[in-house]
């Protein structure tokens, strides 16, 4: 009975939704890709909602599916799985419909695709009128069978857009750049740090601000570090700084607002100043003080092989005084990909000579071996079958001027003991009480 509700609802939020854009007809941008749509979108919100006369609203945490889809254009509230307040979702859009109402002159709506057919259905509500492709990865594997039919998949938003749209895309990523050279759309907008790039970063620096002595109680978290760059736009060129993150992933979400900052005539000086409000979300490359002044990349949101290896690749691009932790999890839906996957990862550590390994979880031990088979010490590889331990040992083994990357899968469907990583994130964090405020939701 409760699933045939939930199909009559969605059938009725569709209707309803696709009525009300009729009606108020805003401009739509969607966002789609395999990883950074998240960063993408706060990065656009900032630059437009301190901008634009006009309203802008947005995806609004982690709904960004079918039913996420709904609430960003309805404009309610999460209902959180219960049936009687998705009623009262599908109420206020009738109200909407009823009556006029003030509406959002932008929508920026994040469209993701966790299986085949989701794009498809959010393009049969809503054709865009600018799309944001972040780049294409290993995700969903388990769904998709292979990065090709993710493509197919995510490309369904381009060829679903209205005509005379846009399409904004990372010209670092090879499916991307290939795909959008064979589709006739009217304007096309690059954005990377490769030369083919419309809008292009360069000279990127990580920093990590030196922290307290050890002796020292504070744990500000106002500013630890950040990321800087140049940005060229034809013969111009300024400089962008996003504070408390690191990675090129945040850099490609701040060069994505830049560039719907260009369609929306916003002068790129006013972009990149309303970038300093760009206000990163929980679990993505985040910078967060540790304790006994340690530092930790907090990437606990979720995790690809991909993502994993940047990730990697940016903790021993930074230099610390101490050394390098890789506390490494699950990374889900990989189907039958799954283990040579985690050995990849695992081999890259030892690649990278990262300091000291942890692994959590069944899954993740993979990358254990992965690390121990490319010639990392044994002694430098600890495996633990709970996040409990896992924390425990490592707020006992850090030592001041270390850095800790956390990198899992969420499992946001399913919680496993190499899933939801914020929790070790809390334990080794320096202030725990601000956890609330700046880890993925602990609960």
């Amino acid at each position: 009975m409760r699933d045939k509700l939930k199909k009559l609802l969605l059938s009725l939020l569709t209707r309803v939704s696709r009525r009300i854009l009729s009606k108020y007809n805003p401009k739509v941008i969607g966002i789609t890709g395999s990883y950074g749509k998240t960063s993408a979108r706060e990065a656009i919100f900032a630059v437009l909602n301190r901008e634009l006369e006009e309203t802008v609203r947005m995806t609004r945490g982690e709904l960004n599916g079918e039913w996420g889809f709904h609430i960003a254009v309805i404009g309610s509230d999460n209902p959180k799985g219960s049936v009687l307040r998705w009623a009262g979702v599908l109420f206020k859009g009738i109200d909407l419909l009823v009556f006029s109402k003030p509406y959002p002159d932008v929508l920026l709506i994040e469209m993701a695709a966790d299986r085949p057919g989701d794009i498809e259905y959010m393009v049969g509500i809503v054709k865009p009128d600018i799309v944001v492709m972040t780049g294409i990865g290993a995700t969903h594997l388990e769904f998709f069978g292979s990065v090709e039919n993710v493509a197919k998949e995510k490309f369904k938003l381009i060829t679903g857009m209205k005509d005379g749209g846009t399409v904004l895309y990372n010209s670092d990523d090879k499916f991307l750049s290939e795909f959008i050279s064979t589709v006739n759309v009217s304007r096309k907008i690059g954005f990377g740090i490769s030369k083919n790039a419309d809008i292009r970063a360069e000279q990127i620096r990580f920093e990590l601000l030196d922290l307290p002595d050890e002796k020292s109680t504070a744990t500000s978290q106002s500013h630890i570090g950040g990321v800087g760059f140049k940005v060229s736009i034809n013969d111009r060129e300024i400089q962008a700084y996003v504070s408390n993150v690191v990675g090129k992933s945040h850099v490609s979400a701040a060069l994505s607002a830049i560039a719907i900052a260009v369609e929306f005539g916003i002068p790129m000086e006013i972009a990149v100043q309303n970038l300093k409000s760009f206000k990163v979300a929980p679990g993505r490359m985040r910078l967060i003080s540790g304790v006994k002044n340690t530092i930790i990349i907090d990437d606990s949101y979720n995790s690809s092989p991909d993502a994993a290896i940047l990730a990697l690749e940016t903790l021993v691009g930074l230099s610390v005084s101490g050394v390098t932790w890789a506390v490494m999890g699950e990374m889900m839906e990989l189907g039958d990909a799954s283990e040579t996957s985690h050995i990849g990862v695992g081999k890259r550590v030892a690649e990278l000579e990262i300091d000291h390994l942890i692994t959590v979880g069944s899954p993740a031990h993979f990358i254990a071996h992965g690390a121990r088979e490319s010639g990392m010490s044994p002694d430098r590889i600890f495996e633990f079958d709970n996040k409990e331990s896992a924390g425990r040992f490592l707020q006992s083994r850090i030592k001041q001027g270390d850095l800790i990357l956390v990198k899992a899968s969420r499992g946001l469907r399913q919680e496993t003991p190499g899933t939801r990583f914020e929790k070790i994130v809390k334990e080794i964090m320096a202030d725990p009480k601000q956890a609330d405020s700046i880890l993925v939701a602990t609960h």
